[in-house]
């Protein structure tokens, strides 16, 4: 009796671009503002960059929402 019994499983991709274009339609955007216009002083990655950095921020303070710990700290 075999002690091991190995599978080996072989494909190929194919891209369905009317999905993908479909999908793309369907996909959420997200506007993000600044009042500072002047792109040499704040590029569009840069606004981007930076407000993903603030939602690690916003992770890291997230207990402070929580029920039970705004209650403890009212007590």
């Amino acid at each position: 009796m075999p002690t091991q019994i190995n599978y080996r499983v072989t494909g190929e991709l194919e891209a369905k671009l009317e999905v993908i274009e479909a999908e793309k339609t369907q996909a959420g955007r997200f506007i993000l503002a600044t009042n500072i216009i002047d792109k040499n002083e704040l590029s569009n990655e840069s606004v981007l960059k930076e407000y993903k950095a603030q939602q690690s921020t916003e992770r890291g303070f997230r207990f402070l929402k929580i029920r039970c710990f705004l209650l403890q700290v009212s007590s």
